[in-house]
């Protein structure tokens, strides 16, 4: 499983996308049954909300290096399931990392990692596409049966503007390594205005001392 991770992460095996996407959907199931997803969102912010799934960002060398976000596949099949159990949810790239140009794996320990991405990440405005205003739960008929077609959209889908402030988010990324990446991330979207709600990764390394905040 390691070497497969890693091959597709760092090594451009793209046919592995299909597979592991899959497994990211198993893992909503599997949540959204042990959590109950839909009702904690719904109680933070107080009514049913859009739920954000926003992967984790990978910084602009990494980009280049790789040639893609290859975090992206995980997270649409995490917001196209969410939608497929009908809990209202789009994919949502809104955090962006700056000023990082070392990999994680140049640094070893949690204070390095931590330190490596500390106040280096920050949330976005970032344009979605959206099928209507309440395109999930609520919102009148119309859009109970939108939901309903889901995915064959009675209307094309429209391209807005949105952010985090206010709305339940969702983390995605590969691998967690000691958890730093996703404090960061989970801290940025609080100072935005957002509502961390869980995180999930494709696969977690086995040792001590996660960061107590993931």
């Amino acid at each position: 499983m390691r070497t497969a991770i890693l091959s597709w992460k760092d090594h451009g095996d793209v046919e592995a996308d299909r597979p592991l996407a899959q497994a990211m959907r198993s893992l909503v199931r599997f949540c959204c049954e042990d959590l109950a997803l839909d009702a904690f969102c719904s109680a933070v912010v107080g009514d049913p909300a859009t739920v954000l799934v926003v992967p984790a960002p990978s910084s602009a060398s990494s980009i280049r290096r790789r040639g893609r976000v290859q975090v992206q596949p995980l997270g649409q099949a995490v917001a196209d399931e969410l939608l497929r159990m009908g809990i209202d949810a789009v994919y949502a790239p809104a955090l962006i990392m700056r000023g990082v140009t070392r990999k994680s794996v140049m640094r070893s320990g949690i204070r390095d990692r931590a330190a490596r991405v500390r106040d280096h990440i920050a949330a976005r405005p970032v344009r979605v596409r959206l099928a209507g205003a309440g395109h999930g739960r609520g919102g009148g008929a119309a859009c109970r049966v939108r939901r309903l077609c889901w995915p064959w959209q009675l209307r094309r889908p429209r391209r807005c503007e949105i952010t985090v402030e206010g709305r339940p988010v969702l983390l995605v990324d590969d691998i967690v390594t000691t958890g730093a990446t996703l404090g960061e991330c989970a801290r940025a979207i609080r100072a935005a205005g957002g509502i961390p709600v869980a995180g999930l990764a494709l696969a977690l390394v086995p040792r001590r001392g996660l960061d107590e905040d993931v």
